[in-house]
């Protein structure tokens, strides 16, 4: 289907053969429902499974993302705007604290300053 429309590229080493450029949406399903099916067996997730739920709503964002970018060739400004808007689900499901540690040679220049808590 998508190689009669031109949406097909060759594969690094294969003098003659020509890929889907979408192929990578299967790996990116079987990704998602193997996180599915982990967490419906494994009983360890169920205090966590909403920070889960958010982990694998970011994979499936990330993988549908790729999966529009092969098929519509989006713009560059899209591509800088849609990820961070991905990261949303995990940002609002993540509880615990942050910290920003600067490389050593940059503490110097750096001043201390009160913490926020």
């Amino acid at each position: 289907c998508a190689l009669r429309r031109g949406r097909g590229g060759e594969p690094i080493g294969a003098a003659d053969r020509t890929v889907p450029e979408s192929l990578g949406i299967v790996s990116g399903v079987a990704l998602v429902c193997a996180l599915i099916l982990t967490q419906a067996i494994s009983p360890e997730t169920q205090t966590l499974t909403h920070e889960y739920a958010a982990a694998m709503l970011c994979i499936v964002f990330a993988v549908l993302l790729g999966f529009v970018d092969d098929f519509l060739d989006l713009e560059w400004k899209y591509k800088y705007v849609l990820p961070p808007l991905m990261s949303l689900p995990l940002l609002s499901a993540y509880d615990g604290g942050t910290r920003v540690v600067p490389p050593r040679f940059c503490r110097a220049l750096l001043h201390e300053s009160p913490r926020v808590a």
